[in-house]
């Protein structure tokens, strides 16, 4: 929160208007979800990377901009946890799309991590 504030404070100032601006956050439903990591060594990553491979694909590891349900689980729960989806484009837009071959490989990559996790 201090740094999005600090962030439109430079931007306000950078902008040399002859106005009073005022910022005021309001107060949120949900908690205010604080960035997340997780070490590329836990469980839930190798199996993913074991996963990707099995099917001749090379995993992307990076951080992201966005707010995902793994915010939650790591950031206020603990629990080490990763985001996969097929790719596609144009996300969160009116022609939003995924290419229908990747779901099917999504669904085989989640289900051999899942399979390993749970060792069925």
């Amino acid at each position: 929160k201090e740094y999005c504030y600090k962030q439109l404070k430079d931007l306000v100032k950078s902008l040399k208007l002859k106005s009073r601006v005022e910022i005021e956050f309001f107060k949120r439903p949900n908690p205010f979800l604080d960035p997340c990591i997780v070490d590329e060594k836990e469980k839930i990553v190798q199996l993913a990377k074991s996963a990707f491979k099995k099917f001749g694909l090379k995993p992307e590891l990076k951080n992201s901009d966005s707010v995902f349900d793994m915010n939650y689980t790591v950031a206020l729960c603990g629990i080490p946890s990763i985001n996969i989806g097929p790719n596609g484009n144009n996300i969160h837009t009116a022609d939003e799309y995924v290419n229908v071959d990747e779901i099917k490989t999504v669904e085989k990559i989640y289900t051999e991590i899942i399979d390993n996790f749970f060792g069925i």
